[in-house]
């Protein structure tokens, strides 16, 4: 896959731009249970987690003299 840019199927929601302040949109209680805002609360969920546990990683890690033994010990979705 060298040079290609290609997004995998599953995967194409994950982004790097500041999730935090996003709010859901659904405005009435059928709104929120229809499949596709489910789909969306878990998306900004786990975008949410990636991004916090990056972030807990870079501090770490200009922290630490030795970043090998950080991203071996960093744990994912919350024990950075």
């Amino acid at each position: 896959m060298m040079g290609k840019e290609e997004k995998t199927v599953t995967c194409s929601w994950i982004t790097t731009d500041d999730v935090s302040e996003d709010k859901c949109k659904a405005d009435t209680i059928e709104g929120l249970l229809e499949k596709e805002s489910i789909i969306k609360i878990f998306e900004h969920r786990c975008n949410k987690l990636v991004q916090e546990n990056a972030m807990g990683l870079g501090a770490k890690m200009a922290e630490s003299e030795n970043k090998f033994e950080v991203w071996n010990n960093g744990q994912i979705l919350g024990g950075i």
